[in-house]
């Protein structure tokens, strides 16, 4: 599992960096070398994903989410058991790994 509940606090650092990197991604300016690399350096500790901007209220923070790598099994085989187990991947092209509870 590579992230489950977290709080808000946390939630609101991701969406943070995110946003910094999404502005300095593509900057060569030098002025913004040594920034890009901590945001670059932060966002890759994160695993974040360029695709998907965090939420600003996640169901990470109400522990009803979690995101995890499957690598044993096909994506059918993986939406199948979550199925059966009560979850759902409401974002499977955007953001694969992030699994919620069915309401």
């Amino acid at each position: 599992m590579n992230s489950a509940y977290r709080p808000q606090e946390y939630q609101d650092h991701l969406r943070e960096i995110w946003d910094k990197w999404s502005l300095l991604k593509d900057s060569n300016e030098e002025v913004c070398r040594e920034i890009k690399k901590v945001v670059e350096s932060e966002f890759t500790f994160h695993k974040l994903l360029g695709s998907q901007r965090p939420a600003v209220v996640s169901n990470h923070s109400r522990g009803e989410a979690f995101d995890a790598t499957i690598e044993s099994l096909s994506w059918d085989v993986i939406d199948r058991l979550a199925n059966e187990s009560g979850l759902k991947r409401p974002l499977p092209e955007k953001d694969p790994f992030h699994y919620e509870l069915k309401k």
